[in-house]
């Protein structure tokens, strides 16, 4: 505006003045490209401010555009900081911009009294153009929508002059053109009392009207024209009992609403069921063969750019949802066959509404919605596929508008979802924008990812920072010298330092990439560009379009990942970030062609997966609704979505040091060798109040004494270079030797070797992943004290072996702990039953029931089954620890049984059940080195003859004579003798064991509620591409109870049951 008011030609965004001629026709027409542009996503058009006007006070306002949203700000040069008042926050909250909890409690105003700060948020400010990040303080309790404090006056660099009611530029910005200070403020108009009233009476009357069940419109039908094509059959996915169930429901429900019906047809697909995020299922039809062979519906989508210029000027919106509008749409009836699909069990059924996920079906809603609506009421109704939109200036007019869109649903047939319907809104989100009687402006989160791009810390993450801007230099003037100061520190052998000089370029950078021309509006006459790419802590995703200067973006995008989804493969995290990209930028990209450039072979893998099923499934049923290609582009050409994806990643790498608040002892030496530093020769201070020392080698020697110098660390920075230099991939997680090393080349502390043993001592990765480099843990656990046979028997199962002639894989081997007498069983199937029989039917029932049964954690012998068996015969159970098996006898009988078999069965391995009957014999007939006696002389109180030759010659007469039991009698009355013998030769057997475990073991003494480190026994998984070497070697766990000296009750850090564990598999957790 000139000094009177008039109107004159606004500045660009980048500063200077468009009326002034360029050197180069390609550079002025770049200016008004940019001016375009600039105009367009400002969401208003570009004009010149009101004239002056004071207020009471006379104090000075300023009008300024956030996120295209106008508001009158106070010039206040009495402010540090700029702040959003009550009235101010009130009009941005919707944007869903994050608030940041700010260190400041409270902020001291004008008068001098405190008030509460919520927190903080960075916004694009919008001045005549010029575009700039300023951080927001939010304060409720003021008065002024909004203060422009200092901060704001240097990022804009702007000179008032309050006398005569203007500002200007600095120097170099804008060609210095004046313009006037406005003090009008603009408020957002609510619905009177009357008008509530009147839209409820409104409201109450159609939802009366309208049908509340799905009815569906004679209208219309889908076709669906698959040329000379031969019928496709598909077989249907196999699924679990539960799933089958909920399959089952929804039919019954789709058929009761008249949605499918019975089929005879020669076509068929299979069923989906895909889980959403309420954890109710949607019930899908995998059509991607039916779709290949479908002819393309070029019905024409309208314009979303023709749509968003008639929404600027709206003041009373409304959204109408349809619901489930698909199904709201008949199937013609020959063209239902091709919908069928099978249900096991249940038979085949195909679609007389029309399903989600046909190609053809955004162009049949459309035709149909267009057909219902009509032009007529344009432009104050637009319908893009399932969004009905209502915009008007009047509320009554509004009202007669609605009136007209609800009697044309009503006389199509459809029904209204009203729940999901909102009506006369003063704001509504619409294709990626945000609507309100203000305009229209960029939906915050188009910015969001490079706003809250965190500042690097890394020369990688720096590198990845200025990939993603450099691959939109070409739009950026003088690109090379706003980068100055970051390119610096990318320097060979430049030591980071992150200044204010970095801090700037960088805040700059930010502003370059958020503001146009650099980040444009979109033109839906050209294709979109969908970039994506997955790292191991985040997804990115740029939505772009190519035009004559080059490949433009519209939008940026970055999440990071749940817990769930960094387990997933990398393939499976590369079509994440695709499927994701998709969802997020649907308004742009449903029903138009697009092309995702990714850097991974993702979806061509998805596209031919076979019999999809979970998250899988649903990714495969998401994409058959939208059109695209797929072009690969390498991840070093993929620069700027990989550096949003790795956004999220924590940040590693070289400390940027504070100095300004440092402990007491550092000060004073910073003091006393400024002030004397004669005395202190091995001492130094530079670069302010950093401090260095002195501390020489024999390598500092030969390199030189500059090297000697090492920048002494204050106390609260140490963790930070601990972090960098034991946790960081360039620092490889190394023992406590190679990180003090590491460390002393660069800096120095007191105690340093004593913090950083401590500190590698308690890394939780290590711990994990490390073995404990000591000898295991736990003596040789205490005798088990049995007095004769049978009182205490070892189980255990072995296999699964080669399926034997005989159709056996498994080998069920009882002992008895006493005797030692082996029992062979050969079994078909491991099963608990089977488990259970054998041993009731040939141990308890010819040997009589023991006192106790040791065996391993099997399913077979946990079962309830095994369990109440042995509970009916008073057997108790004692389990071995986890992945501890040498504490079952029966183990040390496998390696002979084992050693056996294998000497008979040759090159032939299903005859390895053959001789068990006879290898028993053999081990019932030999001696055994701990009892000295065999097996079977302890059991019978007699040795089984291996011939009838061993038995003395008998007379050749038929009579046999009779036989002297008194050496029996006399026999039997020494068992007890003898049983005591056996139980002193097991307790020298045990003896002579524990002397050679204990020479390799060490003690460790566990208690109820010790933390520890528990063995981790991870399986590889290829299908996953999970591989055991590579998994963490020890997971965090709780000692619930100990069970003996050696066996502890473990539980995890939630409470859940871990099992027994032996302690050799644990390791203590630093205090």
């Amino acid at each position: 505006l000139s000094k009177f008011g008039k109107r004159r030609r606004g500045p660009s965004l980048s500063g200077r003045d468009p009326v002034h001629p360029y050197r180069s026709t390609a550079a002025q027409e770049w200016r008004e490209w940019l001016s375009v542009v600039s105009n367009f996503m400002c969401g208003i058009e570009a004009r010149p401010l009101l004239q002056m006007a004071k207020n009471k006070d006379g104090r000075p306002h300023i009008r300024v555009s956030l996120l295209g949203i106008p508001l009158v700000g106070l010039l206040d040069s009495g402010a540090s900081r700029s702040l959003i008042g009550r009235d101010g926050w009130k009009k941005i909250e919707g944007l869903g911009l994050p608030l940041e909890k700010n260190d400041c409690l409270k902020v001291t105003v004008a008068n001098g009294s405190s008030c509460k700060i919520m927190g903080s948020v960075e916004i694009p400010v919008n001045l005549d153009g010029k575009v700039k990040i300023i951080k927001f303080l939010i304060v409720p309790s003021l008065v002024n929508p909004l203060i422009l404090g200092i901060d704001f006056w240097e990022a804009m660099r702007i000179v008032p002059d309050v006398k005569q009611g203007k500002w200007t530029f600095g120097e170099n910005e804008q060609g210095g053109q004046e313009v006037q200070v406005s003090a009008a403020l603009v408020d957002r108009s609510n619905l009177a009392p009357e008008q509530e009233g009147e839209l409820e009476r409104f409201l109450y009357k159609w939802k009366s009207a309208l049908p509340a069940k799905l009815q569906g419109t004679d209208l219309v039908e889908h076709k669906i024209d698959t040329g000379d094509s031969a019928p496709i059959k598909q077989r249907y996915y196999p699924v679990s009992p539960v799933i089958q169930a909920v399959i089952d429901a929804e039919l019954d429900k789709m058929l009761e609403e008249g949605v499918i019906e019975r089929s005879s047809s020669p076509w068929s697909s299979p069923v989906v069921l895909v889980k959403k995020s309420d954890g109710t299922h949607r019930f899908c039809v995998d059509f991607r063969k039916l779709n290949a062979v479908t002819k393309r519906d070029a019905y024409p989508l309208p314009y979303v750019s023709h749509i968003l210029d008639r929404l600027r000027d709206a003041r009373y919106l409304s959204s109408i949802d349809l619901k489930s509008a698909y199904w709201q749409i008949k199937v013609a009836a020959k063209d239902r066959e091709k919908t069928a699909f099978t249900v096991p069990g249940r038979g085949l059924f195909q679609f007389v509404r029309m399903p989600f996920g046909l190609h053809n079906a955004p162009a049949t809603w459309q035709r149909f919605a267009d057909s219902v609506l009509g032009p007529e009421l344009e432009p104050k109704v637009f319908v893009y596929l399932d969004d009905i939109i209502v915009v008007t200036r009047d509320f009554k007019e509004h009202l007669e508008t609605l009136e007209k869109v609800f009697s044309r649903l009503h006389n199509a047939g459809l029904t209204v979802n009203w729940e999901k319907t909102r009506v006369c809104r003063s704001e509504l989100p619409y294709l990626g924008y945000v609507v309100d009687q203000q305009g229209l402006h960029v939906d915050p989160n188009k910015v969001s990812a490079i706003l809250n791009f965190p500042q690097p810390k890394t020369v990688r993450q720096l590198r990845r920072f200025l990939g993603l801007a450099s691959w939109y230099r070409r739009f950026v003037p003088h690109f090379s010298s706003v980068c100055a100061p970051l390119t610096e520190l990318l320097k060979k052998h430049k030591k980071w330092k992150w200044g204010e000089s970095q801090e700037q370029g960088f805040k700059d950078l930010k502003e370059i990439l958020v503001a146009a021309p650099v980040l444009t509006c979109p033109d839906f006459s050209r294709p979109f560009i969908l970039q994506t790419d997955a790292s191991s802590s985040g997804l990115g995703a740029i939505l772009s379009q190519e035009f004559d200067e080059g490949e433009k973006p519209i939008a940026f995008a970055s999440r990071s990942l749940t817990r769930n989804e960094k387990n997933f493969s990398t393939t499976e995290q590369e079509c994440l970030a695709v499927m994701w990209a998709i969802e997020k930028f649907r308004p742009y990209l449903e029903g138009a062609d697009f092309t995702v450039i990714t850097d991974h072979r993702a979806l061509v893998w998805l596209k031919n997966l076979k019999d999809p099923q979970g998250r899988l499934a649903r990714w495969a049923i998401k994409m058959q609704q939208y059109q695209f290609s797929i072009k690969h582009r390498p991840g070093t050409q993929n620069a700027a979505a990989d550096a949003l994806s790795r956004v999220h990643e924590e940040p590693v790498g070289v400390i940027n040091l504070s100095f300004e608040a440092v402990e007491p002892w550092y000060a004073k030496m910073v003091r006393e060798v400024k002030k004397n530093i004669s005395r202190y020769p091995n001492w130094a201070v530079e670069e302010g109040n950093r401090l260095y020392k002195k501390v020489a080698n024999a390598r500092h020697e030969i390199m030189g004494q500059e090297y000697a110098w090492k920048l002494v660390v204050p106390k609260d920075q140490r963790r930070d270079i601990l972090n960098e230099f034991h946790d960081s991939p360039l620092s490889g997680h190394l023992g406590g030797f190679k990180t003090l090393q590491r460390i002393k080349e660069n800096y120095y502390w007191p105690g340093m070797a004593a913090d950083v043993a401590k500190y590698v001592s308690r890394c939780s990765v290590c711990q994990q992943t490390k073995p404990l480099q000591r000898t295991p843990a736990g003596m040789m656990g205490q005798q088990k004290v049995v007095t004769q046979p049978w009182q205490l028997i070892t189980i255990d199962l072995m296999g699964p072996l080669p399926l034997s002639t005989q159709q056996h894989r498994f080998l069920l081997v009882v002992v008895d702990y006493f005797s030692k007498y082996t029992i062979m069983l050969p079994m078909r199937q491991a099963t608990a039953k089977k488990v259970t029989s054998l041993v009731e039917e040939q141990v308890i029932l010819r040997f009589g029931a023991p006192w106790k049964i040791v065996c391993d954690n099997g399913t077979q012998f946990t079962s309830n089954e095994f369990r109440n068996k042995m509970k009916e015969y008073n057997c108790s159970l004692w389990y071995t620890a986890n992945y501890h098996p040498q504490a079952n006898p029966t183990e040390r009988a496998n390696r002979v049984i084992k050693t056996m078999m294998s000497s008979y069965i040759r090159e032939n391995h299903r005859l390895w059940d053959r001789d068990l009957a006879k290898l028993s014999f053999a081990l019932q007939t030999a001696v055994h080195e701990a009892t000295g006696m065999t097996p079977a002389f302890l059991n019978f109180g007699r040795e089984l003859k291996r011939s009838g030759q061993e038995y003395s010659q008998l007379p050749d007469t038929d009579v046999i004579p009779g036989v002297d039991r008194q050496p029996h009698l006399e026999t039997l009355e020494k068992l007890p003798l003898l049983f005591q013998e056996v139980q002193d030769r097991l307790d020298r057997a045990y003896e002579k064991a524990q002397r050679t475990y204990n020479l390799r073991r060490r003690p460790v003494n566990y208690k109820a509620g010790d933390l520890v480190w528990k063995r981790n026994f991870a399986v590889s998984d290829a299908s996953r591409y999970f591989s055991s070497k590579l998994a963490p070697k020890f997971t965090e766990a709780r000692i619930k109870r100990m069970r003996s000296d050696v066996v502890a009750e473990l539980e995890d850090l939630n409470g859940g049951a871990l099992g027994t564990w032996h302690i050799q598999d644990l390791k203590p957790h630093p205090v």
